[in-house]
């Protein structure tokens, strides 16, 4: 009978071990496609075309490093198990950081393209050259997406359809309704340059207002890092202090429920703040 059960338990833990196998293969190649279709699309708006399978590959190899060396330190397989997600889903977080900071940037230098758009109509010249005489005197980011936009023209798009592939590769709403107010003026004619004047002035007056706001938000936001870093912190003084007795938050039921616990709230607490301090204009 003793050996009846063992070779049960073993059969068991067997399947449940392939099953496992077969799930996490599954879930981690889903995620291979999907690091490497976001990180491509995100790199190729910005500019910058490198092999995915090259990133990817890099971030196994500094994610499967980062896992051992903090196996070796702390002697936990859970923990460098997390090490290694935490450390694989960090390119595609970063990306789309530099992604949105280059779009504040682009929007950033829009009033001043506008503003120098409407005096060059004013001069006399025409929409598509003077589109073309700005977009040279104007620096990277925006200049990129301008040289691409009269790329497009030169290869035989017109420029209403270059302006919306313009807006479909920049999702912002200053993008948006820059564009929109060209091709109203393309399709119904009126006074452009006085047109561009009120917008350059509108996105100015946003800009402050959505500086402003950043700047009163600002203590919310540090309460979140605050609110972040402190447990942190505070674990690791108490590991400091006294291993045996703070280890056993991660060697009991017990222990780990309450961890479990905090992250929840921690978490809640960080969604609340994050709706706080979102605010529209």
């Amino acid at each position: 009978m003793f050996i009846l059960f063992i070779m049960n338990v073993f059969i068991v833990v067997t399947v449940i071990a392939i099953v496992c196998q077969v799930v996490l293969k599954r879930k981690f190649e889903s995620y291979g496609s999907f690091f490497k279709s976001h990180t491509h699309a995100n790199l190729r708006e910005m500019f910058l075309f490198v092999d995915v399978t090259k990133v990817w590959l890099a971030s196994i190899i500094i994610s499967a490093f980062t896992a051992i060396t903090a196996f070796l330190i702390t002697g936990y397989f859970v923990f460098s198990l997390v090490t290694f997600v935490v450390v694989l889903a960090l390119p595609p977080f970063t990306i789309k950081i530099i992604r949105s900071r280059r779009i504040v940037q682009i929007e950033r230098q829009l009033p001043d393209f506008l503003l120098s758009l409407s005096s060059t109509l004013k001069s006399g010249a025409g929409l598509q050259v003077a589109f073309k005489s700005v977009a040279e005197n104007t620096c990277a980011p925006l200049r990129q997406e301008l040289d691409l936009l009269l790329k497009e023209q030169r290869m035989g798009l017109s420029f209403a359809d270059s302006l919306k592939s313009f807006r479909s590769r920049i999702s912002a709403d200053s993008i948006n309704i820059t564009v929109s107010a060209l091709m109203v003026c393309i399709h119904s004619g009126g006074n452009l340059s006085e047109i561009l004047d009120n917008l350059s002035k509108t996105m100015r007056s946003r800009q402050a207002i959505l500086g402003r706001i950043k700047a009163l938000t600002s203590q919310g936001r540090m309460q979140a890092v605050v609110m972040c870093c402190l447990p942190l912190f505070l674990g690791g003084a108490l590991y400091w202090l006294d291993p045996n007795g703070t280890s056993i938050l991660w060697k009991t039921s017990a222990g780990i429920a309450v961890l479990t616990i905090v992250v929840v709230f921690e978490v809640v607490g960080l969604l609340f703040i994050k709706k706080i301090i979102s605010i529209d204009v």
